[in-house]
C-alpha cells in the first residue's frame, strides 16, 4: 500500500501540470469547466483505461490504469476547486458502524 501523503503528493503534482492548461494561448477555456464537463472528462479517462485493460496485457494495462487514476483524481480536485466542496454530512466511523 502507498501512504496517503504520497498519494496526495502525486495528485498535487498532477494538478500543477493541469494548471498549465489555464494558459489562454493553449486553450480557449483557460482551464475553466462546468461540473458536468469535469464529469465527462473523468468518464472519458475511465472508459479509456477500461478499454486498455481489456485489450492489453499487464504490466502495460496496470500502468495505464494507475496513470488514469491519478489524472481522474486530479480532475475531481480541480472540479472541487472551481465549484466548491460538499463535505460529508456525517462524520461517524463506517467501520465502527458495521462492526456490531
Amino acid at each position: 500500500m502507498t501512504p496517503r501523503a504520497k498519494v496526495y503528493a502525486a495528485i498535487s503534482r498532477e494538478r500543477d501540470y493541469q494548471e498549465g492548461w489555464s494558459d489562454p494561448t493553449l486553450t480557449d477555456s483557460g482551464g475553466k469547466h462546468s461540473a458536468q464537463e469535469f464529469l465527462t472528462y473523468i468518464e472519458s479517462y475511465t472508459r479509456e483505461a477500461i478499454e486498455v485493460g481489456c485489450r492489453r496485457p499487464d504490466p502495460e494495462a496496470k500502468e495505464f490504469a494507475l496513470h488514469a487514476l491519478r489524472k481522474i483524481a486530479a480532475l475531481a480536485v480541480a472540479a472541487m476547486e472551481q465549484h466548491g466542496v460538499r463535505e460529508r454530512a456525517n462524520t461517524d466511523n463506517l467501520k465502527a458502524r458495521h462492526s456490531g
